[in-house]
């Protein structure tokens, strides 16, 4: 084969597999509200090929994730549509829907996002709905050991824990994802050795950015409250279990895992 006819062959195969990624991109403002294409995905018009792919279970699923991607691949992009999702389902935001991929959009009109529950029934009164007429509290007695984790009640938090290699890709982190986010009344803090925060200010925090080692010690006791508060857990940098520091890793999965079980 000539060099001529390699360079065609080589230019043949680079347009067809840019048709391919073209193909495979998803367009956000079919499968976002207006709202969070121009905020959240500011400047975006579609996902890269990646993001697309896990787009399904990252933004309509509860499911876990292990997203493997070279550096600059977009994987933080994905990590803001599970926050966005899990935002969704906790009713702190609310997606308008853009169009589905069936072409059937809401239109721009917010919706409930819990309306297609509104047919379930309570489990102690069946004549009552679950949404609109929900269940009186109930009181329970706190565990007899302070430091023990009652996980009995435990349907996942409503804060999303951003774990980040370092103190300074946290702060990073924090800026990033508070321009996206404040605009949606959601609030991003920094939560390390270097930035102390009031128990007021990390109650009334939506997204915490901390390293290993400090979410390690904030969660050790279960008195913290702050494990239970976590519904959504975003490591950074995963591989670093090979490391050194991957035992901290492990352990603070561990004990998510046993609040979760």
């Amino acid at each position: 084969m000539t060099n001529d006819e390699i360079q065609a062959t080589q230019s043949t195969l680079h347009e067809i597999q840019h048709k391919d990624q073209q193909a495979t991109r998803i367009i956000l403002t079919k499968v976002l509200g207006k709202r969070l294409c121009q905020t959240a995905f500011k400047g975006a018009s579609s996902l890269n090929p990646m993001q697309s792919r896990v787009f399904e279970v990252a933004y309509r699923t509860a499911d876990n994730l292990l997203i493997c991607a070279p550096t600059g691949a977009g994987k933080t992009n994905v990590a803001m549509l599970a926050v966005l999702a899990h935002f969704r389902d906790k009713g702190l935001i609310v997606d308008s829907g853009g169009t589905s991929s069936d072409g059937n959009g809401n239109g721009g009109v917010e919706v409930d996002p819990y309306a297609a529950y509104a047919h379930i029934r309570r489990d102690d009164d069946p004549t009552l709905n679950y949404r609109t007429d929900p269940a009186p509290p109930t009181t329970q007695a706190p565990p007899q050991n302070q430091n023990d984790i009652d996980n009995s009640q435990f349907s996942g938090g409503k804060k999303v824990i951003y774990v980040a290699p370092m103190k300074a890709l946290a702060q990073e982190v924090v800026e990033k994802f508070s321009s996206k986010l404040s605009p949606l009344k959601l609030i991003v803090r920094e939560y390390t050795g270097d930035m102390q925060l009031t128990k007021a200010e990390t109650e009334s925090a939506d997204v915490l950015v901390t390293t290993p080692e400090k979410w390690d010690v904030v969660t050790r006791k279960g008195s913290s409250g702050l494990g239970s508060d976590c519904g959504l857990l975003i490591i950074d940098e995963v591989h670093l279990l090979a490391d050194g520091r991957g035992a901290v890793i492990e352990s603070v999965v561990a004990r998510l895992h046993r609040l979760v079980e």
